[in-house]
């Protein structure tokens, strides 16, 4: 993840970065390391957000409730707003 940080001057490499996020939370709460994903998951969403990153935020934002669910933070797991 730290060799492929997003630059803002390239969509391509951040739409990458995003998919490769949102895989790796995924992996994480498969694993049970959910608190390691929601802590990706947080940083992944901020990164989004200081990019304005418009539409491919909803792939982390969703690995990110689904490690919300698996330690039962569920008002959290269902937060709608997100970047």
């Amino acid at each position: 993840m730290k060799l492929t940080s997003p630059r803002p001057t390239e969509p391509t490499q951040i739409n990458a970065w995003i998919g490769a996020a949102a895989g790796l939370i995924s992996t994480l709460t498969e694993q049970d390391q959910a608190d390691a994903a929601v802590l990706l998951g947080e940083q992944t969403l901020a990164t989004c957000h200081e990019l304005a990153v418009e539409v491919y935020w909803h792939d982390p934002a969703r690995a990110l409730a689904l490690a919300e669910a698996k330690l039962e933070r569920f008002e959290q797991a269902t937060r709608a707003s997100r970047p």
